[in-house]
């Protein structure tokens, strides 16, 4: 029974109300992807960056750290340190390590480490802004339709008695499920963008903290002088 309402309320809709639905159930759909991929890449995230503020190890042993088992290669702390370790052995190929030098090759590994910081934080966002153009759109676009509804129902007010009324008054009903759905996409919507960013705002101060870990740890290999770790660095890919 309820089906057959749905398709009867579309086949005495106008097709200005027909696309007004599709458009929020385009957005529905979209914003729920977002929302459920978003929560398993931060959650994944979250979980990867606490372990590294937890591993004893320094930034000459990540190599071996991010090819454990189970290890996300694509993780944002994975790809810090990949960065961060990267810089270093290019600087150190370049230079020897003397106090001369190492003023030089802090600021460089101090700039590598907010550059990468700021471009994992950006590759998190992404998508987010989608879900607040949902939050604030849908509920218009609901209204719209609402509005374009009752106005398509009012022309057909002129020369109608008291019993015939009830005939439009399900036109009308129907024009406020626009109302209802364009809620329904932008109340989940608002509250997992919140949500998100509150965790994304989490993930970033640990990466800062992660990093500044990291350059306190080159800054004391620098000034003692002590040769870089042999190897290649290790490729995020693999």
């Amino acid at each position: 029974m309820a089906e057959f309402d749905i398709w009867l309320m579309l086949s005495r809709s106008t097709l200005i109300i027909r696309i007004d639905l599709a458009i929020l159930l385009a957005m529905s759909l979209i914003s729920w992807a977002i929302i459920l991929t978003k929560y398993i890449q931060f959650r994944r995230a979250d979980r990867a960056a606490s372990a590294d503020l937890r591993w004893p190890g320094d930034i000459q042993d990540v190599h071996g750290h991010v090819r454990k088992p189970g290890r996300h290669k694509d993780s944002p702390s994975t790809l810090l340190a990949l960065e961060v370790f990267s810089e270093f052995k290019r600087l150190s190929a370049m230079q020897n390590h003397s106090v001369d030098n190492a003023p030089l090759i802090m600021e460089s590994i101090r700039q590598t480490t907010r550059d990468e910081i700021a471009a994992q934080t950006d590759r998190l966002f992404s998508t987010l802004p989608f879900l607040a153009t949902c939050a604030n759109a849908a509920p218009l676009l609901g209204l719209f339709g609402t509005v374009w509804g009752i106005m398509h129902s009012f022309q057909s007010f002129e020369g109608l008695t008291q019993r015939s009324l009830a005939a439009v008054a399900p036109g009308m009903a129907e024009a406020l499920v626009t109302t209802a759905l364009g809620l329904i996409v932008a109340i989940p919507a608002t509250l997992a963008h919140n949500v998100l960013l509150g965790r994304l705002s989490g993930i970033e101060n640990k990466l800062n903290r992660l990093g500044a870990r990291f350059v306190r740890q080159i800054e004391a290999t620098v000034m003692k002088g002590r040769p870089h770790a042999d190897g290649e660095a290790p490729d995020a890919r693999t």
